[in-house]
């Protein structure tokens, strides 16, 4: 009983609000440290008590909470720790998820290293890597987005971000405005966000924002690895294989082609199908390096008998466990900085001559990638062996005896489209049925006052600004008319580049 009161008091001193009636959350967290408490316990503590929509704790439930802590400590319900795993409760008390601890230190390790200097999150840095701080540094979809834009530059514009300030914090709605922007560009990106939603990101569920870290992380890893970029990596070819065989491989198993590649270099008898249980020992790992880098890595781990001695020489503890994600990340990084040797200038002159003859002969579209397009014009350049193949090439998108629909029936149409949207109560958008002699018909949408376009190929649709006026017939406010650059369909590039990321950035933010 004295120990409860002793804990209420030093945690009541630490407490200092301009709210009446309400202590800000990240008052309460500070607070529990304070008292004794390491940061996971509070977090975990603070789960069970009501925190409102911007973030505040009732100084009703504020005062139970040392009870609420003694309890929870007393139940076991704080987070688990056990063999670099660590297991928190899921949406209700049957439900829970073990998170692997070294893959939240990396990762952690790793979005230090992206905010560290950023302008709107850099005082952030650095973000602890021994605790579960940094699922609630995601909670405003701030360290995400700046995740993304590093892991495929330019993919969020930062100018449409709800960005908080000292004296004002973002509430739940910019926040999920915040968190919109993450899920919708991450899907762009390639990310899987089937599972995962705007409010799962705000409320900090870890395991779901762990493996959409990693996604994030993953997808600018293997961006570089591709023939495309790196026309050398052809050389990874194996006895009978061609380049449509290496295009058809993952960048997961091109970077295994390419550690087996070393292997054999160094005349090594085994080789890797996996980032998991073939790297483990660090004998294949001892190898590569040597051949990397023989000057630095020897291969004298190799007589050491102990497993775990042996692969602890060269490689973390993290690497040694076999974790697929990490070892995959270790051998990227390794795969990035020792890439193999460019194309020599004979290996160049030959692919160009090889570009040049096969735009000789006048092939559409043209070729300007050899390895990109060459499967294109393979696949156009190929006369059909049978009259049946080459029908089935002339695909027009419509079935044999299937009928088109008459000029009225699509006019009818039309209207019912119209008629649709006047009931959802679009009353600021300004609709127009137009009827070309083609029989196709257009929808112009916008604010009362914009320019409708004449139809998709409207060059005017380049300068972003149709979009743009959409967005804010849509939802009134939602574009920053200072962020509109008034450009012409002939007006600089960048300009005319930069309003269309605005406009995109936006539709995601709405949740597009």
């Amino acid at each position: 009983m004295f120990d409860l009161i002793n804990r209420f008091k030093c945690i009541i001193v630490a407490i200092h609000t301009d709210t009446p009636g309400r202590v800000d959350k990240s008052s309460v967290l500070q607070a529990l440290q304070n008292s004794g408490e390491s940061y996971d316990q509070a977090r975990e503590t603070l789960k069970h008590v009501s925190v409102d929509a911007s973030g505040k704790v009732e100084l009703e439930d504020w005062v139970e909470v040392p009870q609420r802590q003694a309890t929870n400590t007393d139940k076991g319900l704080c987070a688990g720790y056990e063999a670099g795993k660590v297991t928190v409760k899921g949406s209700n008390a049957n439900v829970s998820h073990t998170i692997n601890e070294d893959e939240r230190t990396e990762f952690t390790n790793h979005i230090n290293g992206v905010i560290e200097n950023d302008s709107d999150i850099g005082s952030r840095f650095p973000i602890p890597t021994a605790t579960m701080q940094i699922f609630d540094e995601c909670r405003d979809g701030l360290v995400l987005c700046k995740l993304i834009n590093d892991s495929v530059p330019d993919t969020i514009d930062t100018r449409v971000l709800n960005i908080p300030t000292a004296r004002k914090p973002l509430n739940a709605f910019q926040m999920t405005e915040n968190n919109n922007i993450v899920i919708t560009s991450a899907k762009a990106i390639g990310c899987s966000v089937v599972n995962i939603g705007p409010s799962d990101i705000a409320e900090g569920r870890e395991h779901l924002i762990l493996g959409l870290i990693w996604q994030i992380i993953r997808r600018g890893l293997l961006a570089q690895v591709d023939i495309k970029l790196h026309p050398e990596l052809y050389r990874l070819c194996e006895d009978g294989e061609t380049i449509d065989d290496l295009l058809r491989l993952t960048p997961d198993q091109i970077l295994l082609r390419w550690f087996n590649y070393h292997l054999k270099a160094a005349g090594w008898k085994r080789r890797v199908n996996n980032f998991s249980r073939d790297v483990c020992d660090g004998e294949n790992y001892t190898v590569l390096l040597n051949q990397l880098k023989p000057e630095q890595c020897s291969l004298a781990p190799l007589q050491t008998r102990d497993i775990r001695q042996r692969a602890e020489q060269y490689l973390t503890v993290s690497l040694v466990a076999g974790n697929p994600r990490l070892n995959l990340a270790f051998v990227q990084s390794l795969q990035y900085m020792a890439r193999l040797a460019p194309l020599d200038e004979q290996e160049a002159k030959d692919m160009a001559c090889f570009t040049l003859w096969l735009n000789s002969l006048g092939v559409e579209p043209g070729v300007y990638n050899l390895f990109e397009n060459i499967k294109m014009v393979w696949r156009r350049s190929a006369p059909p062996t049978t009259m049946l193949e080459d029908e089935e090439q002339e695909d027009i998108g419509v079935k044999p005896n299937q009928s088109t629909l008459s000029r009225f029936k699509q006019v009818e149409n039309t209207n019912y489209a119209v008629e649709l949207g006047k009931q959802m109560e679009c009353t600021s958008w300004a609709f127009k049925v137009r009827t070309s002699s083609t029989g196709r018909k257009l929808l112009s949408w916008g604010k009362p006052g914009t320019r409708p376009i004449r139809s998709f190929k409207d060059p005017s649709i380049t300068t972003g600004l149709f979009f743009l006026n959409v967005l804010e017939g849509l939802r009134p406010g939602i574009v920053d008319p200072a962020l509109i650059i008034n450009v012409s369909e002939t007006g600089p590039y960048e300009d005319r580049r930069q309003n269309a990321k605005l406009a995109i950035s936006i539709a995601r933010k709405m949740n597009a």
